[in-house]
């Protein structure tokens, strides 16, 4: 088997850079640039020595863990032990996603690898496959990362609501914008119904607005303004509206609520005003 030591440390360096980049943003640590390519560079030393230091196998996986340690602290500012701890973790689990990835990519492909003392070496497999790989691993989980961060960040602000109006209630999950600082003329806070919801209440007056039909007196319009423009939405007294939060409840009656028309899917169905907190 023939080893090209210049690929072996592009190689390596990357995998490590990938691999601390997503375990850094996943455990929400600050990602300096500098200490990412330092711990990387630390990273191909390791993967250059270990194979050639004799070792029992049951010491080399106890030094890999510790080694990664090491990385992770270089590479984070962060000296909280709890979140430190929490890098290392998604650090060692980032690494052993990929290696199931590489190993999936390597029995696909059909290429030949030798592995000893828990170091593996492949002797055809593609620099460009390798590449690819690693650019896919990375795209799919930096979305993922992404994706993960806003929703708990929207569950932080979700609470469990019921709405009740003309003898009818209905359990729902509302959503504490800081943002929605939205009056009526007569300065009462204003809380956006989703569409779906509102059809349990008034489903035929739904229905009818939504195709520009005239719809009954018990809805106003009230003027939403926002950074995309203003928009007019019909609205309506709600008979009384409750906030659970912790072992405490918020109930509020007479609420103004317009309805949304526009339906996107999100993890919640009423978007609440900050002045009911």
């Amino acid at each position: 088997m023939v080893v090209y030591i210049e690929l072996a440390i592009i190689e390596n360096f990357c995998i490590d850079y990938v691999l601390l980049y997503l375990a850094l943003k996943f455990s929400k640590h600050k990602i300096i640039k500098l200490r990412l390519i330092l711990s990387s560079l630390l990273g191909v030393t390791f993967a250059l020595v270990m194979p050639f230091v004799l070792l029992p196998e049951i010491v080399i996986y106890p030094i890999k863990v510790l080694f990664g340690l090491v990385m992770c602290l270089i590479a984070t500012a962060n000296k909280d032990l709890k979140s430190n701890i929490f890098l290392l973790i998604s650090f060692m689990i980032f690494t052993l996603m990929l290696g199931g990835l590489m190993f999936a990519v390597v029995c696909i492909f059909k290429i030949n690898y030798v592995g000893d003392r828990g170091f593996y070496a492949i002797n055809s497999m593609p620099v460009l496959v390798v590449i690819i790989t690693l650019f896919a691993f990375v795209f799919i989980f930096d979305i993922l990362i992404e994706i993960y961060a806003k929703k708990k960040v929207v569950a932080n602000f979700l609470y469990d609501c019921i709405l009740i109006h003309n003898g009818k209630t209905v359990n729902v999950k509302g959503f504490l914008d800081s943002g929605n600082l939205l009056y009526n003329v007569d300065g009462v806070p204003i809380i956006i119904m989703l569409r779906d919801t509102s059809l349990k209440f008034f489903k035929n007056d739904i229905l009818s607005m939504m195709t520009g039909e005239t719809v009954n007196k018990e809805f106003d319009k009230v003027i939403i303004k926002t950074i995309n423009g203003e928009s007019t939405l019909s609205s309506f007294v709600l008979d009384k509206l409750v906030i659970y939060y912790g072992a405490k409840q918020n109930i509020i009656e007479n609420v103004v609520c317009a309805i949304s028309l526009g339906q996107a899917k999100t993890d919640y169905e009423v978007i609440l005003h900050p002045s009911f907190f």
